[in-house]
């Protein structure tokens, strides 16, 4: 069997190589990752750091790209809902709101365990929030 042989029967069904596929993939992941001194020199910023580990540059590096996967992924739930294939301010606002609703659910719930989510209906006033 020749190599061009073997190389064609390894296509997969989409027509890339497995080869092609793993440069694909490895291109994708590089997108996402976000540079490790960028971050580092973000939570220097704080006053109260001074050193940061490796490993915990590492984990803060990791929640922020999944931080942004999920508001990214909220932009393009409001802009799908909408009928919309253009993301415009709004949408962003949208989102936005939505994840501070959700984290002010989260943080009062985290405190007050005894109070049930169904038992407050509506939004309490402190959590509402005027632009």
């Amino acid at each position: 069997m020749s190599n061009f042989e073997s190389e064609k029967s390894s296509l997969q069904e989409d027509g890339c190589t497995s080869v092609e596929r793993n440069q694909n993939t490895s291109a994708t992941e590089k997108l996402i990752k976000l540079p490790l001194s960028r971050v580092k020199i973000i939570v220097k910023t704080v006053p109260s750091v001074s050193l940061v580990t490796s490993e915990a540059l590492v984990s803060i590096g990791f929640l922020c790209e999944q931080f942004i996967q999920e508001f990214c992924q909220s932009v393009i739930e409001i802009t799908a809902q909408e009928g919309k294939k253009t993301v415009t301010k709004q949408h962003v606002q949208s989102a936005v709101q939505s994840i501070q609703k959700r984290l002010l659910h989260y943080i009062y719930y985290k405190k007050h365990p005894h109070c049930h989510k169904s038992i407050i209906r509506q939004q309490p006033a402190y959590f509402v929030h005027y632009y």
